[in-house]
């Protein structure tokens, strides 16, 4: 059950476009700080927190 949750999410999330799955992954998987990932991925905070908002919705459509 675990590795058929796990390869849900995969799917899920290589479905994203680069940029929401960046920012996702960034946050979400590795744990990284909002500032961090916003710096790695050479956008603004607020575009970030667009990004997070717009893949974790996205997420959640696919895996309901």
């Amino acid at each position: 059950q675990a590795r058929e949750d796990s390869d849900r999410v995969q799917a899920a999330l290589d479905r994203l476009s680069p940029s929401l799955r960046a920012a996702v992954a960034l946050v979400d998987l590795e744990g990284s700080a909002r500032e961090d990932a916003a710096a790695a991925l050479g956008c603004s905070l607020s575009a970030l927190d667009v990004r997070l908002h717009r893949g974790r919705q996205r997420l959640k459509e696919l895996l309901s």
